[in-house]
């Protein structure tokens, strides 16, 4: 055994959070400069996202060898189903300010099939009745394929199998499964994001067209002319 045990790895001035470090460039913008609502909550869902197909691309080209699939693959499915759950929710508050519902609210709970029951309805709905006469052509048809893919997800993770291998009462997750292969995972997975922000942008060009000559919901009413 070494003369010290365990090996001093700690210091009493090591803290998490240092805005002087040196290598400033490596500085991330947080907190005071994350952006607010709803951008703030979009910032959040695409790190999610960029992180888990940085684990997924080097997971893919290491070939399962540079790290380890097993224990890797949790993390990457853990920060897609973040990311999902976010957009969801930036998409549900949109959705909401589409139709003038004010205050607009976010969904509670972590249920990915749930959140999206709610959305897509008030989506297709807003859509429909904000359209321009020149966009009467859109095609709604992957929303269902966007149904099944949620409710998958929902019947294996409900918010903790990627976090936790068993339940507080020690039901084990996953159970049904045997493999999970990482390409075609992040693959479904991007496909499924991308879709959801192409949705998304539009709903927001809707949002800016509506409100460029209506009143914001959030805004205070004109004072009195003179």
């Amino acid at each position: 055994m070494a003369d010290s045990w365990p090996p001093k790895l700690l210091a009493p001035t090591d803290r998490f959070i240092d805005e002087k470090q040196p290598d400033w460039h490596l500085n991330a913008c947080v907190g005071q400069q994350l952006p607010p609502g709803q951008e703030g909550f979009d910032f959040y869902a695409k790190g999610f996202r960029l992180v888990a197909r940085l684990a997924a691309m080097r997971l893919i080209d290491g070939n399962g060898v540079e790290f380890p699939l097993d224990t890797c693959v949790y993390p990457m499915v853990f920060n897609y189903r973040q990311h999902l759950e976010l957009k969801l929710k930036v998409m549900s508050v949109n959705a909401q300010l589409l139709r003038g519902t004010k205050p607009a609210k976010r969904p509670k709970g972590h249920h990915l099939d749930k959140i999206w029951g709610e959305v897509r309805p008030m989506l297709e709905q807003g859509v429909e009745t904000e359209k321009s006469p020149d966009e009467q052509g859109l095609d709604w048809s992957q929303n269902d394929i966007v149904t099944t893919l949620f409710a998958e997800f929902a019947s294996f993770d409900e918010g903790e199998a990627a976090r936790y291998p068993e339940d507080l009462d020690g039901r084990r997750y996953l159970q049904q499964f045997k493999l999970l292969n990482v390409r075609h995972f992040a693959d479904t997975a991007e496909r499924l994001s991308e879709y959801l922000d192409i949705v998304d942008e539009f709903l927001r060009e809707l949002i800016r067209r509506k409100y460029a000559t209506t009143p914001s919901p959030s805004s205070p009413p004109p004072p009195p002319p003179g």
